[in-house]
């Protein structure tokens, strides 16, 4: 019976295995257990609609997560999607290196795409930006994992995590291998600053390949503490 719903299935375009024994790089949650990551406290920062910190709430039930989304209209969109869950706290803030105001340029296709930016425009929206240390200063929190989608700012997300990174246990962070990407920044660049805080990079999940250019263009990096 249970082959036959498998054949059935599979017909169907779709495959089924058990998470048990995946191989690294299938599924982000998955590999944080094997890694023995089992946060309790997660920072999303670029939450965008709250996408993922919806799948952290189903993986981790007993997870809070601080869903860090500067964007105004993106900002509506997260709290209207994550309001029924008391354990995702929707912040509407960038993250940077110091606080104070910043820019963001609207991207003219995909709301995911909004990045920082120095040049101010008809296509800007200024923020409001904060540092991930003073956050957990103030809120008293220690995160056991940082996620950061910010588009290419994620050097600065870290400039400012520098002591929450000493202290959390991983960071799930979007990077390229592509040195003509400028819209991402440069896995060697993340590592060159996690490695020496005692992160190793054991996988990467999300790959995306660009239809232009028919290469792997970015995806996000697991880094865990040793």
């Amino acid at each position: 019976m249970k082959d036959a719903v498998k054949r059935l299935i599979r017909a169907s375009g779709w495959y089924v295995r058990r998470t048990a024994g995946l191989p690294i790089g299938v599924g982000l949650f998955t590999d944080l257990r094997l890694f023995g990551v089992h946060p309790k406290c997660v920072l999303d920062i670029g939450a965008h609609h709250g996408q993922t910190a919806l799948a952290y709430v189903c993986a981790f039930p007993d997870c809070r997560i601080f869903a860090f989304e500067p964007s105004g209209h993106n900002f509506m969109v997260l709290q209207h999607a994550t309001g029924g869950h008391p354990s995702i706290i929707a912040v509407n803030a960038a993250v940077s290196d110091q606080a104070g105001r910043l820019y963001m340029r609207h991207h003219s296709e995909t709301s995911q795409g909004h990045s920082i930016t120095s040049v101010i425009g008809s296509d800007t929206e200024p923020v409001d930006a904060i540092t991930i240390d003073q956050f957990c200063a103030d809120r008293k929190v220690l995160p056991d994992l940082i996620k950061i989608d910010v588009e290419g700012h994620e050097q600065q997300v870290l400039a400012g995590a520098r002591r929450m990174l000493t202290l959390t246990k991983a960071v799930v962070v979007e990077a390229t291998l592509n040195p003509s990407n400028r819209r991402h920044t440069q896995l060697s660049d993340l590592m060159s600053r996690l490695t020496p805080l005692g992160f190793r990079i054991v996988a990467l999940h999300d790959q995306n390949l660009w239809e232009t250019t028919g290469q792997l263009e970015f995806f996000n990096a697991l880094f865990v503490k040793h």
